[in-house]
């Protein structure tokens, strides 16, 4: 879905024929009350297809993220953990990973960006 700040973009990717899909959100702009919603309904959307083993939640075109789109965030993420799927963040930039470092959210990034965000503080 796209709107004139925010953009979101889910992709289901099949590695392995057989093996369980993953899904890779990718976030682009601004997200603030205006997109919660709607990120949180595509996160959950996915935890509970039933049909993916991991989501990656990736923010690399993240602008700017505000406390109600990191709700959005810990919804999708608590939804996929009760439902089995693994959920990780990767790609954000110095600022946007540094938000998640400092409410204590930083394990949720993939290994190498949890590093780096570790190295950068």
């Amino acid at each position: 879905m796209h709107d004139d700040y925010f953009s979101i973009a889910r992709e289901t990717v099949h590695p392995v024929p057989g093996r369980p899909a993953s899904a890779v959100i990718r976030l682009g702009g601004e997200f603030d009350l205006g997109a919660r919603d709607e990120l949180r309904d595509t996160l959950v959307a996915a935890a509970e297809s039933g049909d993916i083993a991991l989501i990656t939640v990736d923010l690399k075109d993240v602008t700017f993220i505000d406390s109600e789109a990191i709700a959005a965030i810990v919804d999708g993420y608590l939804t996929a953990d009760q439902a089995g799927v693994a959920f990780r963040l990767a790609r954000g930039d110095g600022m946007i990973t540094r938000i998640f470092e400092v409410l204590g959210l930083v394990h949720l990034f993939e290994t190498g960006d949890a590093q780096h965000a570790a190295e950068a503080s």
